[in-house]
């Protein structure tokens, strides 16, 4: 069973129901990636929404390695640190983190520097 828009939006609501504007879409383009993959053009049309918010949310994760070679490298579903880890992914989207491979472990996630943010 794959999940629908809606389910995605309504979890994205209940998980934070202030998130607003690009971190909400952000959130939801992320949490659909799961479901159609880390493909822009599916996000575009699974989501609707602008091409060029999505492709600047795919961009920032292929940069920082959320997404590689067709995968969705989520860890947020660990118990204890998963929901703390999707966030940071979001600000990873909106090109305001970075997330950081380490060689044993999960990634760790920074503030992104100036030169690194893409709009």
């Amino acid at each position: 069973m794959s999940l629908t828009l809606q389910q995605i939006t309504e979890e994205v609501r209940r998980m934070d129901p202030h998130c607003t504007g690009d971190a909400y879409k952000a959130a939801v383009c992320l949490f659909s990636s799961l479901v159609v993959g880390p493909d822009s053009k599916k996000l575009i049309e699974f989501t609707g929404y602008p091409s060029k918010l999505v492709r600047g949310f795919s961009s920032n994760l292929r940069a920082s390695g959320v997404w590689s070679n067709g995968l969705v490298h989520a860890d947020w579903f660990n118990k204890d640190s998963g929901g703390v880890a999707f966030w940071c992914d979001v600000a990873v989207a909106q090109g305001l983190m970075r997330r950081v491979p380490r060689k044993r472990g999960r990634p760790r996630r920074r503030l992104a520097r100036p030169e690194e943010v893409r709009k």
